[in-house]
């Protein structure tokens, strides 16, 4: 052991081990591993509930990969957002996201990408705060064609609103009409066309337009017409189909009038109206959804493609937006479209006179920007309400 020449100071020098020419290096430190105390308190905390600075770094998480659709690196966010955070940092924090669910690493050498949850959570950030400035601005601009839109009728309004939010967000564009019984009946006119053949013309308050040709046993006049049009108009006008029914119902039980009893049985068994059926359903755009790359894999698209088709879980996804207010965000599972179930719709529900009627939206993949989405299908939605009433 030698010592330090520094005058009055006596200290070890520093001796450098050196075995067989070779300077030995420093091993390199163990991985950091949470104590168990961090670990349980991570899995009790809620998710809703993060952290100020988690938050920030989840946003970024979902907002990158929306724009990338790649897996997100720590490096990569502290670059692209400028975080004043070490990656070192960002990795702890994206560590605790992952313990609480929120984002996920599809392959060990890959950079993280959101869960269903934590897509949930981003959303729901943005549907508490509302779009900012720029985004709904820009969603007015992008729904003013809308307000010019020379529509012949109800169903041409809602499948050129279908096929401008499919052009707006290269997804799919989605437009339900109402269920026909639940219309309230505005004017009915019944038209003799020849022998035993009647058209009714059904005028909904919505101003839909229903045409049904029906047989009656026997030929009717215009003269018995016109007084019997006159008669179902004073009895069934301002009430919705499935009312009307009922009403004929009892005025078949009140009446002996032969012919007016032929036009109500009509009505009480539907042969007037195609209420029976279910809603119409106006998509646009089915084909955007294959340019995604969540959907390069043939039978996950196929799989979706045939939900779309099927309509029956799409229709029961609209019914529980329907029966919400504001736009409804269903994200993945949610969704119930497809087992894989890699999509997300956001739709809202359009109506007029208080009364609902059916739902705009739009359906695209998880990876959604949202952002940009929400404030479209809520202004398209306004635009419907207001064409309706001069339709």
């Amino acid at each position: 052991m030698g010592y330090d020449t520094a005058p009055g100071v006596w200290r070890p020098a520093r001796a450098v081990p050196n075995w067989g020419g070779r300077r030995l290096t420093r091993p390199r430190r163990a991985p950091k591993i949470d104590p168990p105390s961090k670990r349980n308190a991570l899995k009790n905390r809620n998710p809703h509930e993060i952290e100020p600075r988690e938050q920030a770094i989840l946003q970024a998480i979902v907002q990158d990969y929306i724009a990338t659709a790649a897996p997100v690196s720590s490096r990569a966010l502290v670059r692209r957002h400028r975080l004043k955070v070490s990656p070192a940092t960002v990795r702890n924090v994206m560590a605790d996201l992952a313990e609480l669910g929120l984002i996920t690493q599809p392959h060990a050498s890959a950079g993280r990408v959101p869960t269903d949850l934590g897509y949930r959570l981003y959303v729901d950030t943005l549907l508490s705060a509302g779009p900012g400035p720029p985004a709904a601005a820009e969603a007015e601009r992008l729904v003013a064609p809308l307000e010019e839109v020379a529509a012949e009728g109800v169903e041409a309004l809602l499948a050129s609103s279908s096929r401008l939010l499919s052009g707006l967000t290269h997804h799919v564009g989605v437009v339900s009409a109402p269920c026909l019984g639940e219309m309230v009946l505005e004017h009915l006119e019944l038209v003799r066309l020849d022998g035993n053949r009647i058209l009714a013309i059904l005028v909904s308050r919505s101003h839909y337009v229903q045409n049904r040709i029906f047989h009656v046993e026997e030929p009717l006049s215009d003269a018995e017409l016109t007084r019997i049009n006159r008669r179902l108009n004073q009895q069934l006008a301002g009430l919705t189909l499935e009312e009307a029914r009922a009403r004929a119902a009892r005025e078949l039980r009140e009446t002996r009038e032969s012919y007016y009893r032929l036009i109500l049985e009509a009505v009480r068994d539907r042969r007037l109206t195609l209420e029976g059926a279910t809603h119409l359903l106006f998509l646009e755009g089915q084909s955007a959804l294959l340019d995604q790359p969540e959907f390069e894999d043939v039978e996950r698209a196929r799989e979706l493609l045939a939900a779309l088709e099927e309509r029956q879980a799409l229709l029961a996804l609209l019914d529980r937006v329907v029966e919400a207010e504001g736009v409804q965000v269903f994200i993945g599972a949610e969704t119930t479209l497809g087992e894989s179930a890699d999509v997300s719709v956001v739709a809202m529900q359009y109506g007029i006179e208080g009364r609902v009627l059916g739902a705009v939206g739009v359906i695209g993949p998880r990876r959604m920007d949202y952002s940009r989405i929400i404030p479209l299908v809520e202004l398209t939605s306004r635009a419907v309400e207001r064409k309706l009433t001069s339709v």
